[in-house]
């Protein structure tokens, strides 16, 4: 458990540097044991990936329908970041639109 743990705060702690990219999608896991916001390992919930994000910028991709996580004033003020936050259904990496965004 403890490497899974290690490999997860390794892409996070050099990401934060260039603009953060946090995955989220309805088979993610919130749990630091299992998720750590990455494209394989995404969060389930949009709080855990605004929380990922440590106050700073970056871009929340949401990979599949995640209804039932609701973007709202509560979420955000809970997070605030001093950098602007992108929440997006297409990957900034890769270009891939996931679900039905357009």
């Amino acid at each position: 458990m403890s490497i899974i743990l290690l490999l997860c705060s390794i892409p996070s702690a050099f990401a934060a540097e260039a603009g953060k990219n946090v995955y989220v999608a309805s088979f993610g896991n919130d749990s630091s044991a299992y998720g750590c916001g990455t494209r394989e390992k995404p969060y389930r919930t949009l709080s855990a990936a605004f929380r990922a994000l440590e106050g700073k910028g970056g871009s929340i991709v949401i990979m599949d329908d995640i209804s039932g996580t609701v973007l709202d004033a509560s979420v955000t003020s809970l997070h605030a970041t001093k950098e602007p936050v992108t929440v997006t259904g297409r990957d900034p990496e890769t270009g891939t639109v996931y679900g039905s965004a357009s």
